[in-house]
């Protein structure tokens, strides 16, 4: 984590990177998922760099994952950063140069080796077959899922939030979901949704909305799409609904069809009248009243 200057990051080995923001949670946890250890960090004079927007963005994730690991009981820190020393420094710089070499040499091909490498990569590429559930994920939404970090958290809660003295605590990095008497059922929510943490699911007696803590990544899209303001984020307190990926429904309404009109619509209860219905009635009765003034007059 060594200044190389203008080098793109691309450029840099994979034990060499240009910023602590580069450092993802993800890859925090993916290492200790793996590991099962500390990752050590050796880092530059951070105090002299002007990009300061890379560093207080990994200090955000290093204290959400340091939360997480003080929930499940850790006696270890997730990561630890210590200055470099001058040989620290010397060694990261003969890394660096080492994994240059082969980049250099390729930047020597002859105009022949080129177009030969061109050519195998061509042939490569014509003879491996194109897998159909490749195209299928890069269009539609039904084939939304949790986020990359999502999946690591869930696999780290699985493998070590176990025991008595989780129960009833705070969940960090999950939260629940709730829904109040202002949603229409348009399921905005639920069609936007990236994750797929929201769900419709149907039936010919009523319409649900699911809900599935274990996949959201707290984009806030639901609340920025829901006009009525009905959706409300609670804290989340059971773990086994992380680590068995639970699902369960938070809102639910009934299907009703109107005798009268033939008007489809939804409702909170299993009897219920039809809104449009309602309105035509009070309509005429206030065109009566328009008439005939406070009393209707009786019919002869």
């Amino acid at each position: 984590l060594l200044d190389k200057g203008s080098i793109p990051a691309s450029a840099l080995p994979p034990s060499v990177i240009p910023c602590l923001g580069s450092i993802s949670p993800a890859f925090i946890l993916s290492f200790f998922l793996q590991e099962g250890k500390t990752l050590k960090i050796v880092i530059g004079p951070c105090d002299e760099c002007i990009m300061k927007t890379g560093e207080n963005q990994y200090r955000q994730w290093e204290k959400e994952i340091c939360s997480l690991f003080e929930y499940l009981g850790m006696d270890f820190p997730p990561v630890k950063i210590s200055i470099g020393s001058p040989a620290e420094r010397h060694e990261v710089s003969r890394r660096y140069d080492v994994f240059q070499m082969p980049v250099k040499e390729t930047r020597t091909l002859s105009r022949r080796d080129f177009f030969r490498h061109l050519r195998d990569h061509a042939v490569t590429s014509l003879r491996e077959p194109v897998k159909e559930s490749t195209i299928k994920n890069e269009v539609g939404l039904n084939h939304r899922g949790p986020t990359k970090y999502t999946r690591l958290l869930v696999e780290v809660f699985r493998r070590y939030a176990k025991g008595e003295s989780l129960v009833g605590k705070l969940v960090p990095g999950f939260k629940e979901i709730h829904v109040d008497e202002n949603c229409t059922g348009c399921w905005a929510c639920a069609n936007l949704c990236p994750t797929g943490s929201l769900a419709v699911d149907e039936s010919q007696e009523t319409v649900r909305l699911l809900w599935q803590p274990s996949h959201c990544s707290q984009c806030g899209l639901c609340f920025d799409v829901c006009n009525r303001k009905a959706l409300h984020m609670i804290p989340c307190l059971d773990v086994n609904r992380i680590t068995e990926e639970d699902r369960s429904f938070v809102k639910e309404f009934y299907r009703h069809i109107c005798p009268e009109c033939g008007n489809r619509f939804f409702s909170s209860g299993p009897v219920s009248s039809c809104s449009d219905c309602q309105k035509t009635g009070t309509l005429m009765e206030d065109l009566s009243g328009m008439i005939f003034g406070g009393e209707r007059r009786a019919v002869q």
